[in-house]
């Protein structure tokens, strides 16, 4: 099978329907980009500069800095951009046990038709790991989530956290004001609830306890990030906003034809090291179920591979029989995003 190279430029477009366009009054940085490629598709792989950057991750998460407003980074014409992200919350787990997301069931998906589209990660621990706030923030909901929404946190009227009550069980949901914007992040599944609504809780500050509530299969945290409204349909991709990993950074990207369209597809991803391709994959991601989730406001992802330690990678995909292919590299504590244009 032919190998080409095929790049694409970003257009600003969402999963399913547009979504408000950022604040104007953002900051816009000068963003480190790849060059664009000739028009001549090549089967040699494109190789961009190697970061010198500590490969071997460790489960203690970075420290966090809270910025005063959020740093718009478009990506609209290169195929590969490599930015410093909007990385506003700590892991919501402590270093000593399992902070990093499960992959067999991450955010958009649905496990192969088997469940529902998952609109948050999940974080398998034992039952009693303790459950940390994710930020500074006030508690606007701490109890079974078959009770109704209190009134006034960004829904019309009261209905049930998920889109269907008794889903999370045992659930803390987190108010936050952050980069000048407001935030909630959800825990949901948990054994105990170590907090009450109103009270005001700092980063790190344990709320709960991990367990097996509600429909959860198995004990584990089921973490979100809801972005402006207390909404199950309000959701981002957790790990554009977790703090990576030490020594790891995140990759994002999606996948668009010369027609504008959001495709569907698989990125298989391969390390490169001294220059040498490990036939092996280290991941593969998976496009979000089509109208299932949100994509970020700007950026509008369609898939997202996290915990990637720094490095080369060779990311590859099959469309209509053709193998589009790209060398990139994951800078630790940062976000690499990939444009693949196909035909």
């Amino acid at each position: 099978m032919r190998s080409l190279l095929m790049l694409m430029t970003v257009t600003v477009l969402t999963a399913c329907a547009a979504l408000p366009a950022p604040s104007p009054t953002s900051v816009l940085p000068t963003s480190t980009t790849a060059p664009l490629p000739s028009s001549t598709p090549s089967a040699t792989l494109a190789r961009l500069p190697t970061a010198s950057v500590a490969l071997t991750p460790s489960l203690t998460p970075s420290v966090l800095i809270t910025p005063t407003a959020l740093v718009l980074e478009p990506c609209h014409d290169s195929p590969v951009c490599y930015l410093t992200g909007h990385f506003l919350f700590q892991r919501p787990i402590p270093s000593q046990a399992r902070t990093s997301v499960e992959r067999s069931y991450p955010y958009g998906s649905t496990q192969d038709g088997k469940r529902e589209i998952h609109h948050g990660v999940e974080f398998y621990n034992p039952q009693g790991t303790p459950v940390l706030a994710a930020a500074e923030g006030v508690v606007v909901f701490a109890g079974d989530d078959a009770l109704p929404l209190p009134p006034g946190e960004g829904r019309s009227q009261l209905g049930p956290l998920a889109w269907v009550p008794a889903f999370y069980g045992n659930v803390v949901v987190l108010k936050h004001n952050l980069a000048g914007e407001t935030f909630y992040t959800l825990y949901g599944h948990l054994h105990s609830i170590r907090v009450s609504v109103g009270q005001h809780v700092t980063v790190g500050e344990p709320i709960g306890e991990v367990g097996a509530s509600g429909t959860a299969i198995g004990s584990h945290l089921h973490f979100e990030i809801r972005r402006g409204a207390n909404s199950y349909f309000d959701t981002r991709n957790p790990e554009l906003w977790l703090v990576p990993l030490e020594g790891t950074g995140v990759l994002a990207g999606r996948i668009i034809d010369t027609r504008g369209n959001l495709v569907k597809g698989l990125v298989n991803v391969q390390r490169l090291e001294n220059g040498v391709l490990n036939p092996l994959p280290v991941g593969a991601a998976t496009t979000y179920a089509p109208g299932g989730v949100n994509g970020d406001d700007l950026w509008q992802e369609t898939f997202l591979l996290g915990e990637l330690p720094a490095g080369e990678y060779r990311l590859s995909l099959v469309h209509y029989g053709i193998v589009y292919e790209t060398v990139i590299n994951i800078i630790a504590g940062k976000l690499t995003f990939v444009n693949f244009f196909v035909k």
